[in-house]
């Protein structure tokens, strides 16, 4: 019996996160996969000189092949606030709040 809910990510159905940490920094870090496909896209970026107050506060990757992955989020509950853009070299990832809680409603592994 599953212990976490699951959703759909663009064309891909039963999708959940998995949650690590960065090595550098030692940032929340998370992803989507799905039950059939594996890895899809990874949800967060780390910006190692970058200062993150605290683990609800990350990076997201809504760039690029992530395009429209902040709305997403949002849209899930996962993201309850974007504050600003954070350069990350040649693009800018969303400095956001998440909701720890609703993150782990769809997370199958959480090594976080």
């Amino acid at each position: 019996m599953k212990k976490y809910k699951t959703f759909k990510y663009q064309n891909y159905k039963n999708c959940f996160f998995s949650v690590g940490r960065y090595q550098i920094g030692n940032n929340l870090a998370f992803q989507i996969e799905s039950e059939k496909q594996g890895y899809i896209a990874d949800c967060t970026v780390n910006i190692a000189n970058w200062n993150y107050p605290k683990d609800s506060f990350v990076t997201i990757k809504s760039y690029s092949e992530n395009e429209g992955m902040l709305k997403f989020l949002k849209n899930l509950g996962v993201v309850t606030e974007a504050y600003c853009k954070v350069p990350t070299g040649y693009v800018c990832a969303d400095a956001c709040i998440i909701d720890l809680d609703k993150l782990k409603e769809y997370t199958a592994v959480w090594n976080g």
